[in-house]
């Protein structure tokens, strides 16, 4: 009996979802249709080493086909701060929260298209060694240009298909 409703629950569930309409944002289908949009967006760098790391993971998350109508404009911010675990000791975490600004700016004329703004927090031990927390804290950094890098292409790839079903 219990397997009974465990598999006629499944159905149920199965059937809820197709009815939605709901469809996978990274299936090659759904891409096809963004594609073109998406690949006519020129990257602009962004300076310091983390906006390098970010620009790297973007310019492989957003491929450019050599047609540009779309410049994004990528901005980043960090804020560090320790948090003490245990009092009159040398074991602490930093937290590294990242600001990530971005504007998607029409070429022809100038005008923003689609802004917005998230922000990523991490954190990391920190220990007595400053050559293992610098190694730390340079690997969240990398770890977070790529979840921004993520989340800008995915913000875009819904801003197209908003675009294109209007």
């Amino acid at each position: 009996m219990n397997y009974n409703s465990l598999f006629l629950k499944r159905i149920c569930w199965l059937l809820c979802l197709s009815s939605c309409k709901l469809q996978p944002v990274y299936s090659e289908k759904y891409l096809q249709g963004n594609s073109s949009n998406l690949c006519a967006v020129e990257i602009e760098s962004i300076p310091s080493i983390a906006g390098a790391e970010l620009y790297h993971h973007l310019s492989e998350l957003i491929p450019y086909c050599g047609v540009t109508k779309y410049r994004l404009t990528v901005s980043l911010s960090y804020l560090n701060s320790p948090s003490i675990i245990k009092r009159n000791s040398d074991i602490f975490r930093q937290t590294t929260t990242q600001l990530v600004n971005y504007k998607l700016l029409d070429i022809q004329n100038q005008q923003v298209v689609t802004s917005g703004q998230f922000n990523n927090i991490a954190s990391y031990n920190a220990g007595t060694s400053a050559y293992t927390t610098y190694i730390e804290g340079e690997s969240t950094l990398e770890t977070m240009a790529l979840q921004a890098a993520e989340e800008v292409r995915t913000r875009l790839i819904l801003f197209f298909d908003e675009l294109k079903r209007v």
